[in-house]
């Protein structure tokens, strides 16, 4: 059975973590997306998400923001299961897995630069 990975996520952020982990397709891992209910996840601690998070979606990992601040440790040992932080940004995360991350489509712009 393949792994299930819970992704912690902030409002503004969501729909990029949708975008970029469905670009990612196919993965050996299944996973579900959870708006922890703050604007920005960048600014999410520790303390916030054990607050917070009152099901962990049956996850085997949880991968939180990478700039989200707090012991890892400590939170992992709350929920009973490995959370980890991920990359500062979000267009980072196929690296984190292996993969390479989709480059951003410029020829929809008619642009001149001199």
């Amino acid at each position: 059975m393949p792994e299930h990975i819970l992704f912690i996520t902030g409002k503004l952020a969501e729909k990029t973590a949708v975008r970029v982990l469905e670009d990612m397709q196919p993965t050996e891992f299944s996973y579900q997306i959870h708006n922890l209910g703050i604007n920005v996840a960048g600014l999410m601690t520790t303390e916030m998400v054990k607050r917070r998070l009152k099901d962990t979606f049956g996850a085997d990992r949880i991968i939180l923001p990478g700039r989200c601040r707090g012991n890892i440790d400590e939170l992992s040992a709350h929920l009973g299961i490995p959370v980890i932080r991920g990359p500062d940004e979000l267009k980072d995360l196929p690296s984190m897995f292996g993969k390479m991350a989709n480059k951003p489509k410029l020829d929809r712009y008619d642009v001149l630069i001199f």
